[in-house]
């Protein structure tokens, strides 16, 4: 199978996992200009400090088993292994998150002073509780789907949980005005109803099959993944909690918006991570040692179109955002840059360590995130000081850069991935260069010469880009033999017609 084959084979999960990220985000940037019609900052302050408690429930009561069967599923030949598997899974998970609920109840006043504020009630968080329990058992039922490559079915849950959100968010907040209560309770009812159906579509958890010799080998796996996957989360959300802490929730709900708006390129980040995850076993598996040369060709085009995406936001997207949001929020967009800065390093960090799956531990990856977690929480006050709310988009920036680093030299130590650095290197060269320009040529131009100008970078992104990649030769060829494919099609479908 040619390159341009697995590239196909790698976008068409990606596509399909993306296309109901793009509907998604889509249909939140639609109803953005509504919603803060009727919320304010304060609220989307506490909704992202509810997020952040949601967020880290599932990695501590999943307790890596997913990423277990990830592994163990893929290698697995037998029905009753695979049986084995899914079922001690499954049973360990929901027992844990069961657990999880029980002491998130007890300690909700403790958890409500720290992640709000005293006098905020509880009740906001008490929701949130519920829907991080059921976005928890959902968590193995979803990953039994993606090891299996149906991409369809995923997306068409995420659509379907999309759909529930999103209708009784609008029927809650702007008929019947219930605030953040009204997206809370939107979010809840929509997670219940799709764990009903996520466990309707797979095989059902049997008492009969759970091991606990096998939950001791799948817990080895992925409980060292843990702290991982909990500092990794906590970076990500630290700033928007320290900017709670040292600003205010107004601040932190500010920080929360414009990060809505950085949307493009998570849901780019979020989707290839997806297909990435299950398709790269599936090179390795079939390749052997040769998919090291695979496995650096495909970052470079995903660097690429996470390069472009990152661009033309930072050069089009304020004028989006002062048309889409409610005046109150405009200060906002002045961060968007800063943030689209979080999924571009979170990005690098995922493909840097494809590798790491492949050895028998993962016992670095908690030293990683520490380290990346360290940098942020060292750098998160002094950048806060310095350039406000900004400054928390930086920090994190910084802490997921730091693991990506990190994280690239423990891959190469497992799995030597053949990188183009050079193309790499050019590549960020070309969009820091075009950023640079737009920085310090557009702020002194009316609006139709900066209009002008920023047309003639993103064209200048473009044709920088494929300046980069007709360097390499071995890219060269590939992109000759992709542009001599579409011809052929094109050729032979005018004469179809």
């Amino acid at each position: 199978m040619s390159l341009l084959s697995k590239l196909k084979e790698l976008g068409k999960d990606t596509s399909i996992y993306g296309m109901s990220k793009v509907l998604s985000q889509l249909l939140n940037f639609i109803l953005v200009p509504i919603y803060t019609g009727y919320l304010s900052p304060s609220d989307y302050g506490i909704l992202a400090m509810t997020t952040l408690y949601s967020s880290l429930f599932t990695p501590v009561v999943n307790m890596g088993l997913t990423s277990a069967v990830f592994r163990f599923m893929t290698y697995t030949e037998t029905d009753e292994e695979r049986k084995q598997i899914i079922s001690t899974g499954h049973i360990a998970v929901i027992s844990l998150a069961l657990m999880g609920l029980a002491l998130s109840l007890l300690f909700l006043p403790h958890i409500n002073a720290i992640l709000l504020n005293k006098d905020i009630p509880t009740s906001y968080l008490s929701i949130a509780v519920f829907t991080a329990f059921f976005s928890a058992i959902d968590a193995m039922p979803l990953a039994i789907l993606r090891i299996e490559r149906k991409a369809k079915k995923v997306a068409t849950i995420s659509l379907v949980n999309l759909m529930l959100s999103m209708g009784t968010t609008i029927l809650l907040v702007i008929v019947f005005k219930f605030g953040v209560y009204g997206s809370l309770y939107g979010l809840l009812i929509a997670n219940v109803m799709t764990a009903i159906y996520m466990f309707s579509q797979v095989t059902r958890p049997n008492f009969r099959y759970f091991s606990w010799a096998e939950l001791k080998r799948m817990l080895g796996f992925g409980l060292p993944a843990v702290p991982h996957h909990l500092q990794a989360i906590g970076m990500s959300m630290y700033g928007q909690f320290m900017v709670k802490t040292m600003l205010s929730i107004e601040q932190a709900g500010l920080y929360n918006i414009a990060w809505k708006f950085t949307m493009p390129l998570v849901m780019i980040t979020n989707a290839v991570q997806q297909s990435w995850g299950p398709y790269k076993f599936h090179l390795h598996k079939s390749e052997g040692e040769k998919a090291a040369f695979t496995f650096g060709s495909i970052f470079n085009y995903y660097l690429a179109a996470i390069l472009f995406v990152f661009t033309m936001m930072a050069l089009w997207m304020p004028y989006v955002f002062v048309w889409s949001v409610n005046s109150k929020f405009y200060e906002a967009a002045s961060l968007l840059v800063y943030l689209s800065l979080i999924p571009i390093c979170t990005g690098l960090y995922w493909m840097l360590g494809t590798g790491i799956e492949l050895g028998k531990s993962m016992k670095l990856l908690p030293f990683i995130s520490f380290s990346g977690f360290m940098v942020t929480f060292l750098t998160a006050a002094l950048f806060i000081n310095k350039f406000g709310t900004a400054g928390a988009g930086i920090a994190t920036s910084c802490g997921w850069l730091t693991m990506a680093v990190l994280v690239y030299f423990y891959a190469q130590s497992i799995f030597k991935v053949a990188y183009d650095w050079l193309s790499v290197l050019a590549c960020l060269l070309v969009a820091a260069a075009v950023i640079f320009a737009n920085n310090y040529w557009a702020s002194d131009l009316g609006i139709w010469p900066k209009f002008g100008l920023r047309l003639l970078l993103s064209i200048g992104f473009v044709l920088g880009i494929a300046i980069v990649f007709f360097r390499n030769k071995s890219e060269s060829a590939r992109m000759r033999q992709a542009l001599n494919v579409l011809k052929n099609r094109k050729k032979k479908n005018k004469n179809v017609a």
